[in-house]
């Protein structure tokens, strides 16, 4: 026979449930199916004979290792040979048919759910959960329901499915009805999963009538009961109390009759004492409602078993509505909120309208924080309102608006009185302080310097570097300045008149000598240069400046062809006005030669030679034609009398002077030139 007849599955554990497909010659004889793993380094094992009354021939393999029993035994991996094996009637037995690497994690078929139980977690709402049994690396599940009532069939029932869950919950079923459901499983991790067998079937009835219960999270539940016609005016009460817990928690309320659909407000106490927070979210409780039926005979007419007071929450509504208009066309809506301290999630919905309107037409919205008023606008002018409010908590599932707050009503006023009113002293305050402020800080001479203080613009001193040097910074410092643009004051220079006496008697010649001190407040002096002191300087040539330099001009200190000061200058005191200095001679040179050209001139001024022997006083102008006649004269006697009119000058190592010693290592500052020739006394 062909291995195709025979068929095994797998209950991810120890068991092969096989069946065999017999023909006619083997229907009744001894056979046994045979298995046992390839290529194992353990005995993995295990056989079964089949029944002989059915077609086909069925039964089921408890797989061993090494003959012992192994809860999981196989893996994802293994493999199996099965065999069936019959007696052919003369003590031999023949393999009828093979089937060959047999992936046991391939055929797959788990056992039927267990434990199947249904509770009413809520009126109308049931809740069927069961138990599978399979290996943990099974994960992925799909499970089907059938559920029907008892009259009808199973080719009836109806079908849901559902995954990777092990409860379901059923709604919507006909009141004083008995219903049953079953379950059954299948796994989807590996392919050729088929579905297990159908679990063992549950009833249950549905309670006559429908009974809804809230808590308010404090301590009432409230229920109502949608009464049967036989036990509309039946003595009934509710009874409640907590499921397994030491403290004896319980409610009780008698529902009046009279109507359709009963209703009762439990007060929730404890051991008989009354407590606002008399349960937790984790409690659970049996609701059900009890009848009287005969004399001194109460019946249980319907119940409400594991009800969750956290999951079936309905606030107290709001009150003490307060209404008032804080300005005009503006008015302030404001309420009061009861509940747990826990629940911080709550929404409110406001509806306000004129009494004349409907609620239907009613303005709404709602508000998802904790506010406790509202402010509401663009109301009709003398009209007569009204406002309700409602909350309704988020923290917990399965959460009720609330009753409807008692409607407060307010009347607007007249449209001619909107406006009118004086506005708030608050109002008026803080302009005319604001205006205070701003008058005392203009009037105040400290706030004027600070907030208008006047920044000098030095944009005029950079005109040449853009215009003449097109920005060639490099060159622009290389330019010599008008010495005269350092001046402030653009007023011509007052220079008093210069007496020059020749004759000077010989005593003279010897004078009173300097102290140091006077020497020294001489050499540090900015501002006392006298009128002999400037004769001397630029008409004799005392100062640094060799004589061999009258009729040269002197370099400058940097690479370009610029020179520091033109020749015309050294000998010329009418051509300040147009002197040059170059840029980098700003910077004084701290050389102990500047000091000495303090004392060369003191020296030059005290010799006879320098006087003139004609007597005569010179004006300043004169002074100028003195440059130019006598000059050159006056140069070359000092050039002849070098022990006293000489102008000191460095020397070589061979003795003859060099003229260039002193212009590379002796530079004036901008300070000393000016105190030299521009200030005359």
């Amino acid at each position: 026979m062909g291995s195709a007849h025979l068929d095994c599955t797998y209950n991810s554990w120890t068991l092969l449930s096989c069946s065999w497909d017999a023909d006619g010659n083997f229907t009744s004889s001894p056979c046994y199916i045979s298995a046992n793993v390839v290529d194992e380094k353990r005995d993995i094992k295990g056989f079964c004979f089949l029944t002989s009354s059915d077609n086909p021939r069925r039964c089921t393999i408890n797989l061993t290792s090494d003959e012992k029993p192994v809860k999981e035994i196989l893996t994802v991996d293994h493999k199996l040979n099965l065999s069936v094996i019959c007696s052919n009637g003369m003590k031999r037995n023949t393999s009828i048919t093979f089937l060959s690497d047999f992936f046991a994690f391939h055929n797959l078929l788990l056992d039927p759910p267990m434990s199947t139980d249904i509770k009413m977690i809520n009126y109308g709402l049931w809740q069927l959960t069961w138990d599978l049994n399979h290996r943990r690396n099974i994960g992925n599940t799909e499970c089907e329901i059938q559920y029907k009532s008892v009259n009808q069939s199973w080719q009836d029932a109806q079908n849901v499915r559902v995954k990777n869950v092990k409860l379901f919950i059923f709604h919507s079923l006909h009141p004083d009805t008995q219903y049953e459901a079953k379950v059954r499983v299948r796994h989807t991790n590996f392919p050729g999963g088929r579905w297990s067998d159908w679990g063992k079937p549950v009833q249950w009835t549905t309670p006559e009538g429908r009974l809804d219960c809230t808590h308010n999270s404090l301590d009432t539940v409230s229920c109502s009961w949608e009464v049967a016609r036989t036990f509309s005016s039946t003595s009934c009460y509710l009874l409640a109390y907590v499921v397994n817990d030491s403290r004896y928690i319980k409610g009780i309320c008698y529902l009046p009759g009279g109507g359709d659909r009963r209703s009762c407000v439990m007060n929730i106490t404890v051991n008989g004492e009354h407590f606002s927070d008399a349960m937790t979210v984790a409690q659970f409780m049996n609701v059900s409602v009890i009848c009287s039926v005969g004399k001194n005979i109460n019946k249980m007419i319907t119940y409400f078993s594991h009800f969750n007071p956290f999951l079936n929450l309905r606030l107290d509504p709001p009150t003490s509505l307060d209404i008032r208009m804080i300005e005009d066309g503006t008015w302030n809506l404001s309420w009061v909120n009861t509940y747990r301290n826990y629940i911080d999630n709550v929404e409110t919905e406001v509806h306000f309208k004129p009494v004349k309107w409907s609620w239907k037409d009613a303005k709404r919205f709602t508000i998802t924080q904790c506010d406790l008023s509202v402010l509401l606008r663009d109301l009709y002018p003398d009209s007569l309102y009204e406002a309700k409010v409602r909350i309704n908590q988020t923290n917990f599932a399965g959460g009720r608006w609330s009753d409807w707050s008692k409607p407060v009503q307010w009347t607007t006023p007249p449209k001619d009185i909107l406006g009118s009113t004086f506005p708030t002293p608050g109002v008026v305050a803080i302009p005319v302080i604001l205006l205070i402020v701003v008058v005392a800080l203009c009037s105040s001479k400290r706030v004027k310097k600070v907030m208008w203080i006047g920044v000098p613009d030095p944009a005029h001193f950079f005109h040449p570097l853009i215009d003449t040097h097109k920005g060639n910074f490099k060159k622009w410092l290389s330019t010599p300045y008008v010495f005269s643009s350092f001046f402030l004051d653009p007023s011509p220079l007052d220079i008093s008149p210069l007496n020059i006496n020749c004759k000077v008697e010989e005593q003279s010649l010897k004078g009173p000598s300097t102290t140091e001190a006077e020497k020294d407040k001489l050499a540090h002096s900015s501002s006392s240069y006298t009128n002999q002191e400037y004769f001397a300087s630029v008409c004799l040539g005392y100062d640094h400046f060799p004589t061999t330099v009258v009729n040269e001009s002197l370099h400058s200190p940097t690479d370009e062809d610029i020179p520091l000061f033109q020749a015309e200058y050294l000998c010329a005191p009418q051509s300040i006005a147009g002197f040059g200095v170059h840029n980098r001679s700003f910077e004084r040179d701290a050389s102990p030669q500047v000091i000495q050209n303090t004392v060369f001139a003191e020296e030059a001024i005290a010799k006879p030679q320098c006087d003139d022997e004609s007597g005569e006083t010179f004006t300043h102008q004169e002074t100028e034609n003195v440059k130019e006649d006598k000059g050159k004269e006056i140069f070359e006697d000092h050039k002849e009398s070098s022990d006293i009119c000489s102008t000191p000058m460095a020397y070589q190592q061979d003795g003859k002077p060099s003229m260039e010693a002193n212009v590379a290592a002796d530079y004036l500052s901008l300070k000393e030139l000016y105190q030299k020739h521009c200030q005359w006394v």
